[in-house]
Parts: C-alpha cells; sequence; structure tokens
C-alpha cells in the first residue's frame, strides 16, 4: 500500500514537471513564431506596392505584445504610408503564432500549421 502511494506521488510528480516544460516550450515557441512571422513581413512587403494594399489584417491566438504590434506598423507605415489599416485579430482557436494577410499573400507563422508542415499533413 505505502509503494503504491510513493509510486502514485512519483508519477503525479513527473507529469507536473513534464506540464510546466510544455508550457514554457510552447512560449518559447510561440514567440519565435511571432518573430518569425514579423521578419517574413518585413522582407516581402516592399515588394508590393502601395496601390494594391488596403489592411493588413493579423490574426493571434492573444494580443500581441506591443514590440511586436510596433514593428508590424512600422512595416506598413515605411513601405505604404498610412492608407492601409491594420487590423489585429484574437482567435482563441489558434494554438499559438501569427497569421499575417494582406493584398492576397498570407504569412502563416501558426504552431498549428509548423506541426502540420512537421508532420508532413
Amino acid at each position: 500500500m505505502i509503494f503504491l502511494s510513493i509510486f502514485f506521488k512519483l508519477i503525479l510528480g513527473q507529469l507536473f514537471v513534464a506540464a510546466i516544460v510544455i508550457l514554457v516550450l510552447k512560449a518559447v515557441l510561440d514567440n519565435s513564431l511571432l518573430d518569425a512571422a514579423v521578419k517574413q513581413f518585413e522582407l516581402l512587403s516592399p515588394r508590393v506596392e502601395s496601390a494594391m494594399i488596403q489592411e493588413v489584417v493579423v490574426t493571434s491566438r492573444k494580443p500581441l505584445p506591443a514590440t511586436m504590434v510596433r514593428r508590424v506598423g512600422q512595416v506598413v507605415k515605411r513601405n505604404w504610408g498610412e492608407a492601409p489599416r491594420v487590423i489585429y485579430k484574437i482567435d482563441k482557436l489558434m494554438m499559438g503564432g501569427v497569421v499575417i494577410q494582406f493584398s492576397g499573400y498570407v504569412i502563416n507563422y501558426s504552431l498549428k500549421d509548423r506541426l502540420r508542415q512537421a508532420f508532413g499533413k
């Protein structure tokens, strides 16, 4: 009986530690996906003419950090001036990451898409 109690506590402890590790890894991965998406947006946006841009839609699971919002705004202003609207959407169904859409382009750095690419489905 004592053996089962100790074994049960060890299993619960390991599950708890595993859950914490998964949450930390997800947060780190989410931040790197956000950064990679904004970098891709910075590289691709100069190739699109301002007449073609009316809005930029940025979708994420939670509100973007202020630094990312500032970077997106700077890219839009630098490449297209004040004309395009930047719309930030929250999609609770996303696992993490970000999707940036503008002028027919889709920069998909969502965690779900990255997992799908990694496992080939």
